[in-house]
């Protein structure tokens, strides 16, 4: 009888059960019987691929095709790509998957050959594929033979890889120990490879091929941003596994960006993978009311916009049916820049299109509105004219940190310019209740992150104005909770500085007050600490009269004792 409390039991028992009650297969492999009726149909335990159930697959995904172009796309699945580094072996097959197979098969009508394209996946259709869970998949490498505790092949592919361990073993061991040398030793099975999970039922992380550590993420909801939070294995599984949602993140939120250290693979987060869809929901809505406010896409700074504009402008692009072009529109030309940059490493647009398309001055950016371009980036100060450039209503406009220049003459230039567009805004400063431009501009919010930790309220008072950040959690600090402080004082700096012309002085004053706070959120902080915020009275540098004082509700001095920090409500007076 198998002892209760080990891992098997404790953590890879359930996770296969829950895997069954998702709609897969599941098979038991640590006792495997090789050959044509074994229990996985495979000759030798170095193969990673499940050739028998790959050809069933294919023949029935792509019934026109010929037995002999089912051999060739097998073949080319299959064959050995270990001159390749582990990553580029990895887009390869990707690639593969994701646009299919060109093969070549007799031309009846006009004699010959033709070229056509298999299907590797049925994207559209998960029922249509199949998914099998193998639990302890034994594979023979030059030197070690590796047994994962989870692989998921979908089309007998080994996309999925999950090591687990037991609760009270951190899950970055499975990570250090395992999954790092399963990647050394039987980089075979990497080539196919979607996700990696590690987990110990409790703590859950999943990440791409080439992430460390530090890259793996949580997932901590399924299907709404205001669901409670839950880090666990069973919310990783639903909502990274469930076969509909597994499908959507490797076809959709799956990207190669190319940098100087070299390839890098990037999987949506689940901030990402919630926003995006619901952001598309949102626009399709937006087309057929006809009023193009797509929505606001709130996400914290740090976290992936660049990454979740490519993630949306593809999946729109493969998933909708249109003739698309996306203006992604900036107020800073660094900005303008690193977005830019983003798209061309991720192959989104190429070198040289990506260049064409970034306008360069007013004259250039309505030639390429014009024209006929998938992408066009540009700065918002070159809508100079409110004259009419594009009137087709397959045009989406991104815009990046919406709330600082969305709303004067040069938006107004914009709107004009492209009178039937789309607007969808992305933000890493949270709007402000009371503050209703923004909604009336782009429509609500489509994606608000930690929406339901953190309240943000803006009333005024008397002559002055105050900004309240509440959070409504009164212990543990929440890791994006300092990065919305920020975003919010950052905001009402930038505002009093523009008001008064003091520019000059911006990067002083929020060097000090941001570095003050989020010492105090982290729970780093001591009596000089708090003694600073509570006492900084005028910055007279700014030739301006601020007051900022921290009320102390839930927040006291004897907390500098606690191991855990206690969150403090920030109230700044003007």
């Amino acid at each position: 009888m198998p002892h209760a409390y080990t891992e098997d039991q404790l953590v890879e028992q359930p996770a296969i059960g829950l895997f069954a009650e998702l709609g897969w297969q599941t098979v038991a492999a640590m006792e495997e019987f090789f050959g044509a009726g074994g229990t996985l149909g495979r000759e030798a335990s170095g193969e990673v691929v499940l050739v028998s159930r790959l050809r069933a697959a294919l023949t029935r995904l792509n019934p026109a095709l010929p037995p002999e172009a089912i051999t060739a796309a097998v073949d080319e699945l299959t064959r050995d790509r270990s001159a390749m580094s582990l990553e580029a072996a990895n887009r390869e097959v990707y690639l593969l998957l994701k646009e299919g197979i060109k093969v070549s098969v007799p031309d009846k009508e006009r004699g010959g050959q033709k070229t056509e394209r298999l299907r590797v996946i049925d994207w559209e259709h998960p029922e249509n594929n199949d998914f099998l869970l193998v639990s302890q998949f034994s594979v023979t490498g030059a030197l070690y033979t590796c047994r994962p505790d989870l692989v998921g092949f979908v089309n007998g592919l080994p996309l999925v890889v999950i090591e687990l361990k037991k609760p009270g073993v951190p899950a970055r061991v499975a990570f250090d120990e395992n999954l790092t040398h399963y990647k050394q030793q039987i980089p075979s099975l990497f080539w196919f490879n979607a996700l990696l999970i590690a987990s110990n039922g409790t703590d859950s992380r999943v990440g791409s091929l080439t992430a460390d550590w530090e890259r793996f993420f949580e997932w901590k909801r399924i299907e709404r941003e205001n669901e409670p939070r839950r880090v666990s294995l069973e919310v990783m599984l639903r909502g990274t596994c469930d076969r509909t949602r597994l499908l959507d993140l490797v076809e959709n939120f799956t990207l190669f960006s190319e940098h100087k250290a070299g390839l890098v693979k990037i999987i949506g987060q689940n901030h990402q993978f919630l926003g995006v869809n619901n952001a598309i929901v949102s626009m399709l809505a937006a087309r057929k009311l006809g009023h193009g406010r797509g929505g606001v896409f709130w996400q914290t700074q740090g976290s992936g916009k660049s990454f979740s504009m490519v993630f949306f402008a593809q999946k729109v692009l493969r998933k909708v049916a249109g003739n698309w072009t996306f203006v992604v529109v900036t107020d800073r030309v660094e900005l303008d820049d690193q977005i830019a940059k983003t798209f061309k490493a991720t192959g989104a647009v190429s070198e040289a299109e990506g260049d064409e398309c970034h306008a360069a001055s007013g004259a250039h950016l309505r030639e390429l509105l014009r024209g006929n371009h998938r992408y066009v980036f540009t700065l918002i100060h070159k809508f100079q004219t409110p004259e009419m450039l594009c009137d087709r209503p397959d045009v989406i406009v991104l815009t990046d940190e919406a709330h600082r220049s969305q709303y004067d003459t040069l938006a107004l230039n914009m709107r004009a310019a492209l009178p039937k567009a789309l607007f969808l805004a992305f933000t890493g400063t949270p709007l402000i209740a009371g503050e209703e431009r923004t909604k009336d501009v782009f429509g609500d919010y489509v994606y608000f992150r930690d929406v339901r930790r953190v309240r943000i309220e803006f009333v005024e008072i008397h002559r002055g104005t105050t900004w309240r950040v509440k959070t409504s959690q009164p212990h543990g600090a929440d890791e994006n909770d300092s990065q919305v402080v920020v975003g919010v004082l950052e905001l009402f700096i930038q505002r009093r500085l523009r008001f008064h012309h003091a520019l000059a002085m911006r990067q002083n004053v929020e060097a000090e007050l941001f570095h003050l706070l989020n010492l105090v959120l982290a729970g780093r902080h001591d009596q000089r600490h708090v003694g600073r915020l509570q006492n900084i009275q005028t910055f007279q540098q700014l030739g301006l009269s601020i007051r900022c004082q921290i009320v102390m509700t839930k927040f006291r001095l004897h907390s500098l004792n606690l191991r855990r920090p206690m969150r403090p409500h920030f109230v700044v007076h003007l």
